[in-house]
């Protein structure tokens, strides 16, 4: 029911210049009451499930994924584990997960900055068109002047997967014939791979599907049960503090 309010409020707002809500406007104050009410008693009475929140990742199946070679130290010679482990780094710390704004994104729209005191980070570059991504509540443009991309990825001193380092080398590698940022790496028989080499990626982007089911496909690897999505990763962009990625 709620989401057919939301379909309907969604084509009022477009097709309609009145400037009224059904979910907000006063006159619609009591119809909403009782459709709140009337879906609180379904949930009660186990009519309907409740919402159910994912089960943020803990760092402890952060530190499983490192072991299990699902994620990798800056060093890897690897070029899937370089791949999964930035793209880990990326959404963990900007909180995007939706498969759509990660297959947008490119390798220009990352740009390395410093602080006051000389400490790297990386961040979305907003100077770049389309580095800010949408999300669900915020879809972006001149009318949407709230962004939920600002997240930085700093350094961690000391630490074997070293985020700055990685997404260094990760950069490096890429293919320049392909503009996606998340690019499928060569295979060594069919694309003759050489860890040697300066490019270890096809001229192939990672598909959305895959990129949207990426953390299931890594955690099911790793033996995890059960196994979880990308919007755990976003729930630990808030819970989880950056010197757990350390791998045990």
């Amino acid at each position: 029911m709620k989401a057919i309010q939301a379909a309907i409020e969604s084509f009022i707002d477009k097709t309609s210049n009145r400037g009224f809500s059904i979910v907000g406007d006063p006159t619609f104050k009591e119809a909403n009451t009782v459709l709140d009410a009337f879906l609180k008693d379904l949930r009660k009475t186990g009519k309907i499930a409740g919402v159910v929140h994912k089960k943020p990742i803990s760092k402890e199946q952060i530190q499983l994924l490192f072991r299990a070679g699902e994620l990798g130290p800056t060093n890897s010679k690897d070029p899937a584990q370089l791949f999964r482990t930035v793209w880990f780094y990326l959404i963990l710390f900007s909180g995007k997960r939706g498969r759509e704004n990660q297959r947008q994104l490119k390798p220009n729209m990352l740009i390395l900055r410093s602080t006051s005191d000389g400490k790297e980070f990386y961040e979305l570059n907003r100077e770049v068109a389309g580095s800010v991504l949408a999300t669900k509540n915020h879809q972006g443009g001149v009318d949407d002047p709230e962004d939920e991309s600002g997240g930085k990825i700093f350094s961690i001193p000391g630490s074997s997967s070293f985020p700055v380092v990685t997404i260094k080398i990760y950069l490096k590698h890429l293919n320049p014939a392909c503009d996606s940022l998340f690019q499928r790496s060569k295979n060594a028989q069919v694309n003759k791979l050489n860890v040697n080499d300066v490019v270890w990626y096809a001229n192939a982007p990672v598909g959305e599907s895959m990129l949207g089911n990426l953390l299931r496909v890594m955690t099911k690897r790793a033996g995890m049960e059960p196994s979880l999505t990308n919007h755990s990763i976003k729930a630990t962009s808030v819970t989880v503090p950056m010197p757990t990625l350390k791998p045990a």
